[in-house]
């Protein structure tokens, strides 16, 4: 079909195919722009069941009226060629952009963790344009990273409304007691065949959380039966024993989506959408904090005549863009702000220690600058909330209160070599422990 023209519009490239329809890219030659076409396809032609799907996501989609939704232009009909009879076709906004699945597989290989600060912006929209969707009555039922637009400006749009529903009503197209979605997706009632509502969005939302953040799907099922059962059965391995560096309340936001209880879940998307911004908020208040003692102090420091102490985080906890080098801490690509968090921590203590030390007399308190590289143990890291790193009067060791799983636990690692060992009956529930200090001797 690429050169032809149909209505009004000229057919310049093919953008995909998929169950429901081929999308094309093509020239509105009245109004000067690029849209997208969306043709049911010559084999689904003929059922007139298939030809009301497609109407159903024309309607469905045209009712909305959001950044974080692909809007439906106009829907139309042509001679389908050699004679088929009438084609039916959607005119659709051109989104500039990639499916969030070939963004996935470009970033990570489909197999890694996506950029967490990423996957949370694209949540957040996402959570967004569906609960547009719920507040017009709207159910998708394939929330899925193939039907999510990533635009070169970084902005997500939900699309293919092609299984959408109206709330409270059972659908004429799909009838009661068959399963509607994508295998892996689906919502434990939506495996059943029981009737799906605005909170089976919401478990196939967490499904996608949970991809984005782990790099892996939470049901892995060998085929599809199995997989269907794990979704009704089992419970997804928590995201944080999957990908350690995983804060918490992330965790807790996508357990909550992927409850099998419809119940038990968010009850609605814009609760995971206040959830997500609150996290990203306070994430960002919590690096602010981190950075800009250190940064006082390296003043501090300079006004008072002394070299600062300085501290390389190493492999493990290296410091992010951006942190000022006043305060002697390398810059290196960052793994996360969790573990540069712990870089800058020690730094800030570091030069604390070199203010002030009662402990010692003035003509021995000045030392030469240390180097110190800490290497974390596997699945091993620093809690939020808690005072992880303290450094001995002597300079002589670094303590790391670290969690691993669901215990606390002490290490300590001698300043002048490179070693981390466990101090024995430090062992402590999770949420026990909040604090260890050196004595002054």
């Amino acid at each position: 079909m690429i050169g032809q023209t149909i209505s009004q519009y000229k057919i310049l490239e093919k953008l995909g195919e998929g169950g429901m329809g081929v999308v094309y890219k093509a020239r509105d030659t009245k109004l000067d722009r690029d849209v997208a076409l969306k043709f049911l396809p010559a084999h689904l032609a003929a059922s007139e069941q298939d030809k009301a799907r497609f109407v159903q996501e024309a309607k469905a989609a045209a009712a909305l009226n959001h950044p974080n939704v692909c809007s439906i232009i106009d829907i139309q009909e042509h001679d389908a060629p050699d004679g088929a009879g009438k084609q039916m076709f959607i005119i659709m906004e051109f989104v500039d952009g990639t499916t969030l699945r070939k963004k996935m597989e470009t970033l990570t290989g489909g197999t890694q963790p996506y950029p967490t600060k990423q996957a949370i912006e694209i949540a957040i929209q996402v959570a967004d344009g569906l609960a547009a969707a719920h507040e017009k009555g709207i159910i998708h039922r394939d929330v899925k990273p193939e039907n999510i637009m990533v635009r070169k400006d970084g902005i997500a749009q939900v699309m293919d409304f092609g299984l959408a529903k109206l709330r409270g009503t059972i659908s004429r197209i799909t009838k009661a007691g068959s399963t509607v979605g994508t295998a892996g997706y689906m919502s434990p009632e939506q495996v059943q065949g029981l009737d799906a509502d605005h909170r089976s969005d919401i478990f196939s939302l967490g499904v996608m959380m949970y991809e984005l953040l782990t790099g892996r799907m939470p049901f892995k099922g060998v085929h599809e039966t199995a997989l269907m059962y794990e979704i009704v059965n089992v419970e997804a391995e928590p995201m944080s024993a999957v990908n350690p560096e995983l804060d918490p309340e992330l965790d807790r936001i996508v357990y909550e989506c992927l409850q099998k209880d419809p119940e038990e879940r968010y009850q609605s998307v814009k609760e995971i959408s206040r959830d997500l911004k609150r996290f990203r908020r306070e994430s960002s208040k919590a690096r602010m904090s981190k950075t800009f003692p250190v940064q006082s102090a390296a003043r501090l420091n300079a006004a008072a005549g002394r070299a600062p102490s300085r501290v390389s985080p190493g492999a493990s906890g290296s410091m992010p863009e951006g942190v000022s080098t006043e305060s002697g801490v390398s810059e290196k690509p960052s793994r996360g702000w969790l573990l540069w968090s712990v870089g800058t921590l020690v730094a800030g203590m570091a030069i604390i220690a070199s203010l002030w030390q009662p402990w010692e007399t003035p003509a021995t308190s000045s030392r030469p600058v240390t180097r110190v590289t800490i290497r974390f143990p596997e699945n091993v890291q620093i809690p939020i909330g808690t005072q992880g790193i303290d450094i001995s009067p002597d300079g002589k060791f670094i303590s790391l209160l670290v969690q691993s799983g669901l215990e606390f636990s002490l290490f300590l690692r001698p300043s002048d070599r490179e070693a981390i060992e466990p101090v024995l009956g430090s062992v402590a529930p999770y949420g026990n422990v909040y604090f260890q200090h050196f004595s002054p001797d």
